[in-house]
């Protein structure tokens, strides 16, 4: 008996220790994004927006979204998401004007998602505390 646990002991550590040394497979973000989003909180350019865009919404489809403002106009846009970077980086592309790509950084924390993003063309914000264009706080709508 204590042959076997010797034996056992002698595989299991050094494949624990192998495992833990891993690296950790990166959360399935494109499935979380999935959905409609309300806005709980936002900053443009450090001020608060007018009331129309807080109650705009975010419909995050496969690499697709639709920003949709409450008298009815929707916004599309595609969009590419990096989770394994750090912090993790999304890009938003309108599919309509002429506008270039958004950059900004993401984060999924206690079900909100957290957008940080610059100005079109601008420099990509580095990290979450860091003054940005625009900051906003989503929460998935409830069905």
């Amino acid at each position: 008996m204590r042959r076997l646990f010797a034996l056992l002991y002698c595989l299991v550590v050094p494949l624990a220790m192998v495992a833990a040394d891993a690296e950790p497979e990166p959360e399935n973000d494109a499935k979380t994004i999935l959905g409609t989003w309300k806005i709980v909180k936002a900053t443009k350019g450090g001020e608060v927006p007018d009331a129309e865009m807080l109650k705009s919404q975010f419909i995050f489809k496969a690499e697709k979204v639709i920003v949709t403002r409450p008298s009815g106009g929707e916004d599309p846009a595609s969009y590419k998401l990096y989770p394994n970077k750090n912090p993790k980086e999304i890009d938003i592309s309108p599919t309509m004007g002429a506008e270039q790509t958004v950059r900004g950084i993401y984060k999924f924390e206690k079900g909100q998602l957290l957008l940080l993003v610059n100005k079109p063309g601008a420099e990509r914000p580095k990290k979450y505390d860091e003054k940005t264009d625009v900051m906003l706080l989503l929460e998935r709508v409830k069905k």
